[in-house]
């Protein structure tokens, strides 16, 4: 019996390097890599560049596709999913409004020529906070540059991005997006992440101490004109994380004996639960065409992706049940991928934030 998501993955010429890069590789092994190891494996098997439109250098494929090949990787490796959903979601933002951001054309083929990856610098490690109200703060120098000062952790990537995109305020309260180039002066990383759960994903602080950059590589604007950016950021994000979480819970399927996996109705309550978790995902990324509707759109995928954090820890608990105790106390990677599917609670806008708001 099938227990995959999709039939298409393997169809996409970066799965079949990512596949070929990590053969005899177990998540054990994929785990211990170090965020160098990792970053180079995206780059060989060329899967930072996959939603980037052709015209920029990159392969085109579309949202779904890009949800596609996010739960199978999140599934091998979900360090490796984690990276490529904070990287997906900016490079998916940019795409999606680039007439926002005066230095999409550059960036979009640098990234595209050259898979470089992109980090997501929103979190500032400070409990409730809204990851919009940003404390990095952007001053105009009056030569055409800006500097940048402030902290963001956890920063996925923050070691090893080649570009950060930070959430910034500037003078007179306006909020925005700054894109830094990696290789800047003032950037500095310190540890912050405290579990060996998704440590390849480099999940670290990230300093900058009055980093210039072009003043063209800012976005700032009153909230209102900031929202519908902001907006699809975090519809793509939600959407993103939904799916590479499926993933990681799909990865413990595998762990069932056959005696059990090929019982009818457990197959049907534990299939249906990941295909529940994946394609209502896929349905919702379908409306974000639809710009009138987005604030709409956004709400549906917030809700959707707590029901599906539920969904997603009763599967867990699920599996556990009938994997039977030895495999349950005996295998370290089962315990690692259980535990790793809880983390999807933690990332923004968390339930408690969204339900204060």
């Amino acid at each position: 019996m099938s227990w995959n998501l999709s039939s298409h993955f393997h169809q996409h010429q970066s799965v079949q390097r990512l596949d070929e890069l990590i053969a005899g590789k177990s998540i054990t092994d994929l785990e211990a890599l170090s965020p160098g190891a990792l970053k180079e494996i995206i780059k060989v098997a060329q899967l930072a560049n996959i939603i980037i439109p052709v015209e920029y250098g990159g392969q085109g494929k579309n949202l779904i596709e890009a949800l596609d090949i996010l739960q199978y990787v999140a599934k091998r490796s979900p360090s490796l999913g984690i990276i490529l959903c904070m990287h997906y979601h900016v490079v998916a933002t940019i795409v999606a409004v680039p007439q926002y951001f005066a230095f999409s054309d550059t960036l979009l083929r640098d990234v595209a020529t050259h898979n470089k990856l992109l980090a997501s610098a929103f979190a500032e490690g400070t409990p409730n906070l809204d990851i919009f109200t940003s404390s990095v703060k952007v001053t105009a120098l009056g030569n055409g540059k800006l500097s940048i000062s402030g902290f963001k952790k956890p920063c996925t990537m923050a070691g090893i991005a080649d570009y950060y995109a930070v959430s910034v305020v500037g003078d007179d309260d306006l909020k925005g997006v700054a894109v830094i180039d990696g290789r800047l002066p003032g950037i500095s990383q310190k540890p912050f992440w405290p579990s060996p759960l998704l440590k390849a994903a480099d999940s670290n602080q990230v300093l900058f101490d009055r980093v210039e950059i072009p003043e063209t590589w800012a976005l700032l604007a009153d909230e209102a004109s900031m929202t519908g950016v902001l907006s699809i950021g975090l519809a793509m994000f939600n959407l993103m994380i939904n799916v590479a979480y499926t993933g990681v819970s799909a990865a413990l399927t595998e762990k069932l004996p056959v005696e059990i996996a090929s019982q009818k109705h457990l197959y049907i309550d534990i299939y249906g639960k990941l295909l529940q978790s994946y394609y209502s995902a896929v349905g919702l990324a379908l409306r974000l065409d639809d710009i009138e509707q987005l604030e709409n759109t956004l709400n549906q995928i917030l809700v959707l992706r707590y029901q599906n954090q539920m969904t997603l820890k009763n599967l867990v608990g699920l599996i556990s049940e009938h994997v039977g105790s030895y495999v349950y106390l005996s295998d370290p990677e089962f315990a690692l991928l259980a535990s790793i599917s809880n983390l999807i609670s933690f990332h923004p806008l968390n339930r408690k934030t969204y339900e204060n708001s």
